[in-house]
């Protein structure tokens, strides 16, 4: 998941002989989830049992067209043991970064991505990271999540020591002031100065949790605030029967404004790279008749992943369901309450009236919206401010009632006017 967020083109390596695999449908979705261009690399080409056609079938199954068969997808049939092919598909890679204007700014403070990290009995914390944008140079002064630090030294993967990384460049580098986890960002500041204020403001951000993931109430609250159109679900099943079965009738739960997608799916329990790429794109995890181990609970838990299992598939769906119509937004439909008669205008000031009517039908409201009828017309509109049946204050007065109605608006009431009472009755949405 981190690879395929760093990566501007994810090479999707399958064997020729074996087709996909689990694990390549796992990468594959990483790949798709990041939104990164996909390169196939269809390995294994020397071995005898090698089908380079069967793999391109699967290819399409997965929502990968190869271009020979008409569509987009690039593959480079290649031989790792014998290195065929290795040429096509660098040249492969060249050609997309073109076509896709891949560019970085190296005159930038720069910007790079921990892809690992670890403590050295000699040089400390230190982690290799991958430039994406502007020049790491020594000397340059950074933050890494909520850790500082100041580049001491950076090792290229060959054992070289450089002065300066570009973008695309991957680099060791020390000089942390404590350990980084693996995916964060590193971010080069001006001075030392800035980098010490702002460490202080994200240590003194009060109700910041680990972990990247968010649970149901997080996510739905998202979607309302139109931050994300889909829920996204990591699905799991006990078996490849269960699993067609569910992904049918997911696929069954639409609406024009929100939707499921799902950017996992496979046979068998919960493993921590499910719990990982649901964290990396903020979805959940749902499971049809599957085990969850403790370790892979404690690490939701970190993470801040939802994880829902079931053994009946309507209760699964059904949750689903529920889930997304909290999130549509509902619908306001005008009714009409009432009909009344004025019978006498006793008070007059501004735009405020009180009327004696007659409620010939239905009922009236206090606060709700009066419509004024007269020859037919309608002359304006305006609120019931108050609503008093003799003496006393009411809420509601009710057919065939006598009433004074405190009216507010810009139309000059008369005797005989009709008033009409509406208000706003809320229909909610279902999928």
């Amino acid at each position: 998941a981190r690879g395929a967020k760093t990566a501007d083109i994810a090479i999707l390596v399958v064997a020729a002989d074996e087709g996909m695999k689990p694990q390549t449908i796992e990468a594959l979705n990483h790949a798709k989830e990041a939104g990164v261009a996909i390169i196939v690399a269809i390995n294994k080409i020397d071995r005898p049992s090698a089908n380079v056609e069967k793999v391109k079938g699967e290819l399409v199954n997965h929502e990968l067209m190869p271009e020979d068969w008409g569509g987009d997808t690039i593959c480079v049939p290649v031989s790792a043991l014998k290195g065929e092919g290795i040429d096509a598909l660098l040249d492969m890679v060249l050609l997309t970064s073109e076509m896709l204007e891949l560019k970085a700014n190296p005159k930038r403070l720069a910007v790079a991505t921990v892809v690992e990290s670890n403590l050295d009995e000699s040089m400390g914390p230190i982690a290799t990271v991958i430039v994406n944008t502007g020049t790491l140079q020594i000397g340059d002064d950074f933050i890494i999540g909520s850790v500082g630090g100041k580049v001491k030294s950076m090792v290229t993967d060959d054992g070289k020591k450089v002065k300066k990384a570009i973008p695309s460049d991957a680099v060791q580098i020390s000089g942390l002031e404590s350990g980084v986890s693996a995916g964060e960002i590193l971010q080069v500041f001006p001075s030392k100065k800035i980098v010490r204020k702002k460490l202080e403001e994200i240590k003194t951000l009060e109700g910041e949790k680990k972990g990247a993931g968010m649970g149901v109430g997080e996510i739905m609250d998202q979607l309302k605030k139109g931050k994300m159109k889909f829920l996204k679900v990591v699905l799991k099943a006990d078996t490849d029967g269960s699993l067609e079965a569910l992904k049918q009738e997911i696929e069954k739960i639409k609406h024009e404004e929100v939707g499921i997608k799902i950017i996992h799916a496979g046979v068998g329990s919960v493993t921590e790279t499910d719990v990982t790429m649901a964290a990396a794109s903020q979805g959940i995890v749902v499971g049809f008749n599957i085990r969850i181990s403790p370790r892979v609970k404690r690490i939701a838990e970190q993470e801040k992943v939802e994880i829902q299992n079931f053994d009946i598939i309507f209760e699964l769906t059904d949750m689903l369901k529920k889930i997304l119509e909290g999130l549509l937004e509902p619908e306001f439909e005008d009714i009409k309450t009432g009909h009344a008669v004025s019978k006498q205008i006793f008070w007059s000031k501004g735009k405020t009236l009180i009327v004696g009517c007659k409620v010939e039908k239905g009922y009236f409201e206090k606060g709700q919206k009066i419509v004024v009828i007269r020859d037919g017309e309608n002359i304006g509109e305006g609120k019931a401010a108050l609503i008093q049946h003799f003496e006393e204050k009411v809420n509601r007065i009710e057919e065939n009632q006598e009433c004074g109605i405190q009216f507010e608006g810009s139309v000059k009431i008369e005797e005989g006017d009709i008033l009409e009472g509406w208000k706003q009755e809320q229909k909610i949405k279902t999928l």
